[in-house]
């Protein structure tokens, strides 16, 4: 029942992407604090407090990085007492979704938009998500274009992750 929220949304999200090659945050900012409130009230509170540290660690200066990094391995310590190895697996999820972001590898929207994905359906939905966009980065690559716009192949990784 939830799919038929998240596939228009996604479906928008994309539109934008095709677009404009940017995807608006009233789009992407909303889920993602939805998602941080969702792990809140389902008893993941480490997952929660990750997510934000990971978008609170970008405005610090480099000498509280390291402290930031240090309480991140704290909260992922905390996931696994509360919730086991799962929650330990989708906290470096969202880690590296983070630094695919910083790297340049995908774009703020991108990355906002998988860890709300992440966040809501756990890392399951990435495995179609990350193969659709893979997918499409090579048929790109093939085609001369060095970007692409991401938020489709997401969409294409979520509507068959919901065909199963």
């Amino acid at each position: 029942m939830v799919w038929l929220l998240v596939i228009p949304w996604l479906a928008i999200c994309a539109w934008h992407d095709l677009r404009t090659r940017t995807v608006p945050a009233l789009l992407t900012i909303p889920p993602l604090v939805a998602a941080i409130g969702w792990e809140i009230y389902a008893g993941n509170w480490p997952l929660a407090l990750l997510a934000i540290s990971l978008f609170v660690l970008d405005d610090l200066p480099w000498r509280w990085r390291g402290f930031l990094s240090g309480v991140q391995g704290l909260l992922l310590f905390a996931a696994w007492n509360s919730s086991g190895w799962t929650a330990v697996l989708l906290g470096l999820i969202l880690i590296v979704i983070w630094v695919l972001w910083k790297f340049g590898a995908i774009g703020g929207a991108d990355a906002q938009v998988l860890m709300s994905l992440a966040l809501f359906f756990g890392w399951p939905i990435l495995v179609p998500v990350a193969l659709a966009t893979g997918l499409q980065a090579l048929i790109q690559y093939w085609r001369g274009q060095n970007t692409i716009p991401a938020m489709l192949g997401i969409l294409a990784g979520v509507s068959v992750h919901t065909l199963k």
